[in-house]
């Protein structure tokens, strides 16, 4: 539906604007059933009352004059002829109408022309309000037509809900300027069913702002949902879906434009274009938000035209484009991306890593303080296991930038432990394994993985200050499965492709803890627990599919905390309830890049959260069943400087068996 197929509309409707209506009565307070009319009024406020019915023209007409307020309680109901309107401004301004109900316009004995609201011939500053239009039967209909040409600056404002045209034969538009100024239109959803439709068009047009706030949806054969044919300065955003036969959006000869989308476009399907703009189109600016999807050609022919990717930090996108001239990207959410088309990848997976690393030896760490605790309180069992599962996440900020990326991750694991006795100091022998699935931003790339890690715990190898020194070591290696979610206009993807991967990463810690009883009383005894770790993570290169390649990447991080704990046997040494309060630290000191390449081209990235402190707190609770055997159960929380939240609880055994 290119250029000529759109001045069609103009040739084609032009002289029908022409025909005279018969006059309808002067609007009057109360009833007026068969619809009314204000001529060269100025300064008349009228209200009424009840629903209009009439069979031919406009419901509603002003005509002339200015500064007029008209008020109707009911529906505008049409059924009519040849030509007919629910509201009529003609050569007027200043005026308020206010349509509390719905405007229905019916074309039973075959009419040609309908609108909804009809706005011509230099009428300005004029608030027109309404309810659903819904027009049904005519050849030609159009919700919104403003016919202007107009001398004065002073746009008008128009608001309505769903604009639904149906079984029509010839043309078919929800919004329709030609000559427009500085105008603003605001409706719901947009929803046409006929062989030439159109969702908006706006022609010889300058400084228009209009506002879908729903989807458009057109059925036809040559269909466009927004067209843009020698119009300047025009702002348009579409909150959701559009989906059309042919072209989603055209830019002829026009310049300046800013169109925002912020959901699925569907161009037939992707086998026409999503965008199109020709080659005497310049400096237009075409702006996806979070949620936007582009199933569909991007084409561009003319000079300085932009594409603003605000997808979400945590999105990936490969889009490829067509045209004589080459797109300006702009990728607003910091993510790494590279030109030739548009090829952008979601960074929860890279952001995200230095906490992954952290919480992998979270869990193990907590057992190996309490182990650390028994063995300095002389009551260290030979045999322990545990079961844990937690939950941490972070809900994030709209999810576009990458330093507040949403993400939800559950882990569930088991240690096991053996504590040898036969050398001069005691070594406790640790093996864990844990599942765990993360999902970044809402489902956009979800990663599994397999873990297995074994060590060395050292719990009292030098009495220093008063205190007991621990020293530990642990080695390990995960399993990572990966599914990406990949915004693409490629044919045959319907505009979102999913892309997986496999690898590897090595885990090597160290780390030492200085425990120290502050006091110890009959039934209460305090310590505090002062340690640091030494987190490596060795990860291997690996391919998403055919868009994404990372190289491997070597992370280490210092971990640091600082641990006050209560103990406590309140009936008789039978139960001893442990609380412990804290404060941890992670910090990346080397691997904060992660080198790529998107469509085998090499980029990096700089990793944002490099350092983040939580705030600790657990309750451990442990009860004797006999001499040698004790069970006990535990629950841990955190809340960390970069929101993230964590809880989780294990339930375990230890004794000699």
């Amino acid at each position: 539906m290119k250029k000529v197929v759109l001045l069609i509309f103009i040739t084609l409707f032009f002289p029908l604007l022409c025909f005279g209506m018969a006059p309808k009565p002067i609007c009057i307070d109360g009833f007026n059933p068969g619809g009314c009319q204000l001529e060269n009024s100025t300064g008349v406020s009228v209200s009424i009352t009840g629903d209009i019915n009439t069979d031919e023209g406009a419901a509603i007409t002003i005509r002339g004059g200015s500064d007029n307020t008209l008020t109707s309680s009911g529906n505008i109901n049409v059924v009519e002829d040849v030509l007919s309107s629910g509201v009529q401004l003609d050569n007027t301004s200043g005026n308020r109408v206010t349509i509390n109900g719905d405007i229905n316009i019916f074309g039973e004995r075959g009419g040609l022309l309908a609108e909804g609201i009809f706005v011509l011939d230099d009428s300005y500053d004029n608030t027109i309000q309404t309810g659903n239009i819904t027009i049904s039967g005519e050849e030609d209909a159009v919700g919104i037509y403003i016919y202007n040409f107009g001398t004065s600056s002073l746009g008008n404002t128009i608001q309505t809900g769903d604009i639904t045209i149906s079984g029509g034969d010839d043309g078919g538009y929800g919004i329709l300027l030609t000559g427009a100024w500085n105008d603003t239109i605001v409706t719901g959803n947009i929803s046409i069913e006929d062989p030439f439709a159109a969702g908006i068009i706006v022609e010889q047009s300058r400084g228009v702002s209009i506002q879908v706030n729903g989807d458009i949806s057109l059925i036809g054969g040559d269909t466009v949902a927004i067209g843009l044919l020698d119009s300047d300065s025009t702002s348009i955003t579409v909150s959701g879906d559009i989906t059309t036969a042919h072209d989603a959006i055209e830019v002829i000869d026009s310049s300046f434009n800013t169109i925002t989308l912020n959901g699925k476009v569907s161009a037939n399907a992707g086998d026409d274009a999503a965008i199109y703009v020709n080659s005497t189109s310049d400096n237009n600016t075409f702006t996806l938000n979070q949620g936007s999807v582009i199933d569909g050609r991007l084409h561009n022919d003319g000079s300085n035209n932009t594409l603003k990717l605000n997808l979400g930090a945590g999105r990936s996108y490969a889009l490829e484009t067509t045209g004589s001239s080459s797109w300006i990207i702009e990728d607003l959410n910091n993510r790494p991306m590279v030109t030739g088309s548009a090829y952008g990848i979601g960074v929860g997976n890279m952001e995200t890593q230095g906490h992954e690393m952290y919480q992998r030896t979270y869990q193990i760490n907590q057992t190996l303080q309490q182990r650390q605790l028994a063995n300095y309180k002389g009551n260290a069992t030979p045999y322990w296991i545990n079961s844990y599962y937690n939950e941490s996440s972070r809900s994030g900020s709209a999810n576009l930038s990458s330093n507040n990326l949403q993400f939800s991750n559950h882990r569930s694991g088991i240690n096991l432990g053996y504590r040898v006795t036969q050398y001069e100091q005691p070594i406790e022998l640790l093996f864990n394994y844990e599942n765990s699935s993360m999902n970044h931003d809402d489902f956009n790339h979800q990663i599994s993985s397999d873990s297995m890690m074994v060590g060395v715990l050292m719990p009292n190898i030098q009495h220093i200050a008063g205190g007991e020194l621990s020293v530990n070591a642990m080695v390990g290696i995960s399993d990572f499965r990966g599914n990406r979610q990949v915004m693409t206009n490629s044919a045959g993807y319907s505009g979102m492709r999913t892309i997986g991967s496999d690898y590897q990463a090595k885990h090597y810690v160290v780390g030492a803890g200085w425990l120290k009883a502050l006091f110890k009383g009959e039934m209460l005894q305090t310590y505090v627990n002062i340690g640091a770790d030494i987190n490596h993570q060795r990860m291997e290169s690996y391919r998403e599919e055919a868009y994404y390649k990372f190289d491997s990447r070597d992370i280490t991080q210092l971990q640091t905390r600082m641990t006050l704990a209560v103990d406590a046997q309140p009936f008789n040494n039978q139960l001893n309830i442990n609380v412990n309060l804290g404060v941890e630290n992670r910090n990346m000191i080397a691997g904060t890049q992660q080198g790529l390449s998107l469509n085998n081209t090499k980029t990096e990235y700089s990793h944002m959260n490099q350092t983040n402190t939580y705030l600790t707190s657990s309750l451990n609770i442990s009860y004797p069943f006999t001499n040698t055997i004790s069970a006990y159960a535990g629950y841990q929380y955190f809340d960390s400087g970069d929101d993230i939240k964590m809880s989780s609880g294990q339930i375990g055994v230890s004794g000699s068996f």
